[in-house]
């Protein structure tokens, strides 16, 4: 039961850690460019904070759904989609992720409401087509080595 315990902690920290970093400086940096493209005054410190609060809601998300899969072991879609397993489970695994990421941001931000369902579907779109394009980069490399 311990070994089990310590097992699936791991798992969840190793997953919640790796997807915290990657996304921070996503999210950060995203946060940061399109400020600048669209002539607005770059704000890091308020950046880095939102990305660190995105972040922090995709990795918990992340690690949190990697660790059910293992611990309850799901098959067909509904294991896949809570690995990221193939281009619809991690699209939808991505989505929800960044899903989840934005609304935690947007909630300790004390936004209002009103522009949430709206920025909800943006999050899934590009948490989806994110992760869709990295699994298909991913696999380039892999069929190169080969």
């Amino acid at each position: 039961m311990l070994s089990t315990v310590a097992r699936l902690g791991a798992k969840f920290a190793g997953k919640t850690g790796e997807s915290f970093a990657t996304n921070f400086v996503a999210d950060s940096a995203g946060s940061m460019l399109n400020q600048a493209v669209t002539g607005q005054q770059v704000t890091v410190g308020d950046d880095l904070v939102n990305g660190s609060r995105a972040a922090l809601g995709t990795a918990l998300f992340t690690g949190g759904s990697a660790t059910l899969a293992e611990a309850a072991g799901p098959a067909g879609a509904a294991g896949r989609m809570l690995r990221g397993d193939g281009l619809l489970g991690t699209t939808v695994n991505g989505a929800a992720g960044h899903v989840a990421g934005g609304l935690t941001a947007e909630v300790r931000a004390g936004k209002d409401g009103s522009a949430l369902a709206w920025d909800a579907g943006t999050n899934a779109l590009t948490g989806g087509l994110g992760n869709a394009r990295n699994l298909v980069e991913d696999e380039k490399e892999t069929a190169k080595g080969e």
